[in-house]
């Protein structure tokens, strides 16, 4: 497949130099806030509960479960509030911390690879880690053997009660994208849904988050609508178990219906992937 050769903004290629430090953002904490709020709470119902209740060995079971589950709840939200935010960095050299832990070490430019038997070299899909399943971010790289090893890159989700996402957040998926577009030789091949994952124009290097919403309206509105016609009409079906074959297809044709529409509506995020090269 034939990729588009898109050359980058001069301003842009330049800060492929540029060292890019995660901060925590303020929302992060406010919901740890109400996260303690929460527990405090759960801990003090079942005493306003005993006052107003007899005192029977049941109520007094009530009140002690309730207040343990509150008081250990609020002493695990302390301590990972009180732990400093997980730390990435985006380097000219690589990228460090939080993000490349898990699935690979710290990731380095210098060992970025294509795969000429793929469609795309870089790519965002769904990957399941213990009791996460999140999105990531794949490329590959050369192993200590020199043969192909797929990288995956949690996209910058701290995973810590302190701190729910970053604050930078955009800033750092976007410098790890550059270095991805400007580090390897041949240059990596983009898959085009990748951009519209993680809001950002591929022409101007830019925040892009309409693309994204548009896709996301055109699938789940109808999806609210199948499911609501789908229970309204339950008692009307022979047997309850025809809605499940129901959903099943309305989902598939939902899906496939607006990712056809949203390939007409924007061919720039369809067909051939993108590379990149030195601005002309």
């Amino acid at each position: 497949m034939t990729a588009r050769r898109v050359p980058l903004p001069p301003a842009v290629h330049d800060e492929r130099h540029l060292t890019v430090v995660s901060t925590c953002s303020a929302s992060s904490r406010v919901a740890a806030v109400i996260a303690l709020l929460f527990c405090a709470l759960l801990a003090g119902f079942p005493l306003a509960v005993l006052l107003t209740a007899d005192d029977s060995a049941a109520t007094w079971v009530a009140v002690l479960v309730g207040v343990s589950l509150g008081l250990a709840g609020g002493a695990w939200v302390l301590r990972e509030w009180r732990r400093p935010p997980p730390d990435t960095v985006v380097s000219d050299i690589g990228v460090l911390g939080e993000a490349a832990a898990g699935w690979s070490n710290d990731i380095r430019w210098k060992d970025l690879l294509r795969r000429p038997d793929r469609p795309a070299d870089v790519w965002v899909s769904m990957s399941t880690r213990s009791e996460e399943t999140l999105r990531w971010l794949h490329f590959f790289t050369k192993g200590p053997d020199g043969t192909p090893v797929e990288r995956k890159l949690r996209l910058l989700v701290p995973g810590k009660l302190g701190c729910f996402g970053y604050g930078n957040g955009f800033a750092l998926r976007r410098a790890v994208l550059l270095q991805l577009a400007t580090r390897a030789h041949p240059p990596l091949r983009f898959d085009p849904m990748l951009f519209v994952d993680m809001g950002l124009h591929p022409r101007r290097w830019t925040r892009m988050p309409w693309p994204g919403r548009v896709l996301a309206l055109m699938i789940g509105a109808p999806m609210v609508a199948l499911f609501g016609g789908t229970f309204h009409v339950l008692e009307a079906l022979p047997s309850v178990w025809w809605s499940i074959p129901i959903l099943v297809a309305g989902m598939v044709a939902v899906v496939v219906g607006a990712l056809w529409v949203f390939g007409k509506l924007y061919p720039a995020f369809g067909g051939s992937p993108y590379t990149f090269a030195r601005p002309d």
